[in-house]
C-alpha cells in the first residue's frame, strides 16, 4: 500500500507544469525573469577563469518586450561580475541574462542529470550588476536566518584567513566551493569528505550548545526542548536543508517529542520517519547521493554494531570505533564506486581519526563564535587552538592520503551489481535478527 502511494506521490511530483521554463524558452536565449531566491547566495566553484556567484531562483514570471508571462520552475543563476551581489536568500528579484543549458563538468558525474532531479534543467548567467533589482526583501524568518549567517561569516573571515577560514565554512556551514583542490583531493581519497556535510555531528554540537544555554537559564525541560528544535531549524535553514542536516533534525525532533511524551523511541523508528518526511515533501530526494549516503549510513552503523557486538572494557570501545568505521565504510562503498568509480579502505581507519578531532573543532568552533557575540577578543583566545585543530585534522588525513592502496579506481559497478549487494546485505541482517530474537526468547 505504502509502495503504491509512494509511486503515485513520485509520478505526481515529477509532472512539470505546463507554463514550467522549459517548456517556455530554449537554451541560448536572452530573457528577463523574476522569482525568489530559495538557496544561499555563495561563490560558485571555478571551473575556468572567471569567479562566479550563484543560487537557485524559484522562476515566477518571464518578460518578454512589453509582455509578462507567468512561468514556473527553477533556474541556476551565475553571477559572472566581480562586483558584490547585495541579494540575499528569500529576497523577490528581477533578472536579465541568457538561458544556457546545464555543463557536463566530468565524466565521473552526470551533473545535468543530477539537477535534473532536482527539476532544474537551465542556468541563467547574468553578466552585470544592472541586471539584478531587489523587488522585496525576504520575510521575517530569512531574515533571521540571513543575519545569522552573516555573523557566523563575518568571525570566520576575520579571524582565519586562507584555507583555515574555506576549511570552517564547509565544516560549519557546508559551504565547500572555497576549498583549495589539493584539500579536496585528500579528504575524497580518504573517504572523508563527509566531514564538510552538515549531518548529526554538527546538529548535536549545536543542540548540546543551546541545551546548556537554556538550562542555566533556568529554562523549563520541555520548553527548552521545543527552543532548542527551532534553533536547529534555523541551523538547518543556512545550510539550504540539504537532506544529511534535515535527517539529523528530524531524528532529533522524534527522539525530543519522545521525551516529551514519556515514551522510548527506537533510533529505526526516527531514522524511517525522517526517510518518510523528506521523501514526503520531495520524492526526488530518493537520486540525492547526500541522502543516499546519510540514511546507508546510518542504518550500516545500527545493524553493524549489533552484528559485531563485542564485551565490556577497552577492548569493546576499540572494537566499536572499528566496527562503525567499517560498517559505515562497507555500506557506502557501493554507491561511492557506481558515482565515483573509487574505493576507499583508508577510511576505515581514517574516520576513527577524523572523528574525535571533528567533534572537538566543531564544538570549539561554535563556541568561540557564541562567544565574539558578547565579546570578540574573548572569543579571538581560542583562534589559535581552532587552528591547531586543523591542522591536525589536514595532516593527518595527509597521512591516509599517502597509504599505498589506501584508493584506488575501479570500473563502475552496473545497478544490478549495487542492488544486489544491498539485497545480500539486507538478508544477512535479517537472519541475524531473527537469530537475536531466538536467543533472547531462549534466555527467557
Amino acid at each position: 500500500m505504502f509502495f503504491i502511494l509512494g509511486v503515485i506521490r513520485f509520478t505526481d511530483f515529477n509532472i512539470l507544469e505546463s507554463n514550467n521554463i522549459v517548456n517556455i524558452t530554449k537554451p541560448d536565449v536572452n530573457i528577463s525573469t523574476s522569482g525568489v531566491i530559495k538557496t544561499q547566495v555563495e561563490k560558485a566553484k571555478k571551473q575556468s577563469k572567471r569567479s562566479a556567484t550563484k543560487f537557485i531562483l524559484s522562476a515566477e514570471k518571464i518578460y518578454t518586450g512589453r509582455k509578462e508571462e507567468k512561468i514556473a520552475g527553477f533556474l541556476l543563476c551565475k553571477y559572472l561580475s566581480k562586483d558584490v551581489l547585495a541579494c540575499e536568500k528569500g529576497d523577490r528579484i528581477l533578472l536579465k541574462g541568457k538561458i544556457m543549458s546545464l555543463p557536463q563538468y566530468n565524466r565521473r558525474f552526470n551533473y545535468p542529470k543530477y539537477m535534473a532531479h532536482r527539476k532544474i534543467f537551465y542556468q541563467l548567467i547574468v553578466k552585470d550588476n544592472s541586471d539584478v533589482v531587489i523587488l522585496n526583501k525576504a520575510g521575517f524568518f530569512n531574515k533571521i536566518a540571513n543575519a545569522i549567517r552573516k555573523k557566523i561569516m563575518f568571525f570566520l573571515e576575520n579571524q582565519f584567513d586562507g584555507e583555515y577560514g574555506a576549511m570552517l565554512k564547509a565544516i560549519l556551514l557546508s559551504e565547500i566551493n572555497a576549498l583549495s583542490k589539493t584539500t579536496e583531493d585528500i579528504f575524497a581519497k580518504t573517504g572523508t569528505m563527509h566531514v564538510f556535510s552538515v549531518s548529526g555531528l554538527h546538529i548535536a554540537m549545536v543542540g548540546f550548545i543551546f541545551f546548556i544555554i537554556f538550562a542555566s537559564l533556568r529554562v523549563p525541560y520541555k520548553i527548552t526542548l521545543f527552543l532548542v528544535l527551532f534553533f536547529l531549524f534555523i541551523y538547518v535553514s543556512l545550510v539550504d536543508f540539504k537532506a544529511p542536516a534535515v535527517r539529523a533534525f528530524l531524528m532529533s525532533a522524534f527522539i525530543f517529542l519522545g521525551y516529551v511524551l514519556n515514551r522510548k523511541t527506537e533510533i529505526e523508528n526516527s531514522i524511517a520517519f525522517s526517510a518518510f518526511i523528506i521523501l514526503l515533501i520531495d520524492p526526488n530526494q530518493i537520486f540525492n547521493l547526500g541522502f543516499q549516503l546519510s540514511f546507508i549510513a546510518m542504518f550500516s552503523i545500527i545493524y553493524g554494531s549489533r552484528i559485531f557486538r563485542s564485551k565490556k572494557g577497552m577492548a569493546k570501545k576499540i572494537k566499536d570505533a572499528l566496527t562503525t568505521s567499517f560498517s559505515a565504510t562497507v555500506g557506502i562503498s557501493p554507491v561511492i564506486m557506481y558515482n565515483f568509480r573509487v574505493f576507499t579502505p583508508a577510511a576505515i581507519f581514517a574516520n576513527i581519526v577524523l572523528i574525535p578531532i571533528t567533534f572537538f573543532l566543531v564544538a570549539l568552533s561554535i563556541f568561540a563564535f557564541f562567544l565574539s557575540l558578547f565579546s570578540y577578543s574573548a572569543a579571538s583566545l581560542f583562534v589559535i587552538d581552532i587552528k591547531f585543530l586543523i591542522n591536525l585534522l589536514v595532516f593527518s588525513m595527509q597521512m591516509f592520503y599517502k597509504v599505498k592502496s589506501g584508493h584506488f579506481y575501479v570500473f563502475q559497478p552496473s545497478m544490478v551489481y549495487v542492488i544486489f549487494f544491498y539485497f545480500v546485505a539486507g538478508v544477512i541482517v535479517y537472519l541475524n535478527v531473527k537469530e537475536q530474537e531466538m536467543r533472547n526468547v531462549r534466555a527467557k
